[in-house]
């Protein structure tokens, strides 16, 4: 998921494998919590943490989320203005290895929306060089799932892909007036 956080909520901007919801009041989101730090925030198995009540209740009983990992979006002046991050509904680890590969995803993720503000474009039509970049950013988050994350060469194409994803937006950068 991509999420946004404002003074009062979270908007989430990309959801994978979850529909519901698009926005939420930021007392109900742990997003809210991740963007207070610098790290990576995991929560292994949310029904082993004590949570405050509208957190929990979003987050246990509507949802029926038992796994949350979140990296905050960093603005270049150091303001934390959002979240890309993975929930589920299991309970799992998630180690060392996997946040750095989300921390680098993250990274990647905020150079792309700096790159669509910068592109020309129409909101119906956005840049075929941003919708590229956002296809294979998702395609890297997706890996990160439950399923492959005990493959190491799973891990290191993840790894090629940020790099090239990195070069590439480094080029298109270069490019621009």
């Amino acid at each position: 998921m991509l999420s946004f956080v404002d003074a009062d909520v979270v908007w989430m901007k990309a959801l994978y494998g979850l529909s519901e919801p698009r926005r939420v009041p930021r007392d109900q989101s742990l997003c809210s919590v991740t963007i207070l730090q610098d790290t990576t925030t995991v929560v292994q198995n949310l029904n082993e943490v004590v949570l405050p009540t509208p957190i929990a209740d979003l987050l246990n009983e509507m949802l029926q989320l038992h796994f949350y990992v979140g990296h905050p979006l960093q603005m270049p002046g150091g303001y934390n203005i959002g979240v890309l991050g993975i929930a589920g509904r299991n309970a799992r680890l998630f180690g060392e290895a996997q946040q750095q590969r989300l921390s680098s995803l993250a990274s990647l993720a905020m150079q792309l929306l700096q790159l669509r503000l910068a592109l020309p474009q129409c909101r119906e039509n956005p840049s075929p060089v941003w919708t590229f970049f956002y296809d294979e950013l998702v395609q890297c988050i997706a890996q990160l799932e439950p399923d492959s994350l005990d493959t190491a060469s799973r891990l290191q194409a993840i790894d090629q892909i940020i790099a090239l994803l990195q070069r590439d937006l480094d080029r298109a950068n270069a490019t621009l007036p």
